[in-house]
């Protein structure tokens, strides 16, 4: 979860327990201190450096295995950059934004606000929107 120092700062209250965890991340549900309820995705803490670690090791077993004679550092670096992607929570915050708005003409669907003051690279926080995730 954020880390407790922000609760009675930033938030009055967290959940310890995650309402969705996945294998990069995970989404506390939370309220500000206004009682505006949110939900606050959180990648793993160690995530970045054990990646890291793992991307050091793959690039070197791609320089040295070329099945048939094909260099695959593409492939290795193509992953790593993805996945990087994946982790930059501002870019899912301008995706999620992007969305919105070129769905708002339709009355069925919502994507929840982003908070972007409490936004960074590896902390998402948006409105929360109860039903849309599974809490049991």
């Amino acid at each position: 979860p954020p880390p407790r120092p922000l609760v009675g700062t930033v938030f009055s209250w967290v959940e310890e327990r995650p309402v969705a965890a996945a294998s990069l991340a995970q989404v506390h549900r939370a309220a500000l201190l206004d009682g505006t309820e949110v939900a606050v995705k959180v990648i793993y803490p160690s995530l970045r450096k054990e990646l890291a670690s793992d991307f050091s090791v793959f690039r070197s077993i791609g320089a040295q295995v070329r099945p048939g004679g094909m260099d695959l550092t593409w492939l290795v670096r193509d992953f790593e950059k993805a996945l990087e992607q994946e982790l930059d929570l501002e870019r899912e915050a301008a995706n999620a934004e992007r969305s919105a708005s070129r769905l708002a003409h339709l009355p069925h669907v919502r994507v929840p606000r982003v908070v972007r003051a409490l936004t960074r690279r590896s902390v998402l926080t948006m409105e929360f929107v109860p039903g849309l995730i599974r809490l049991d």
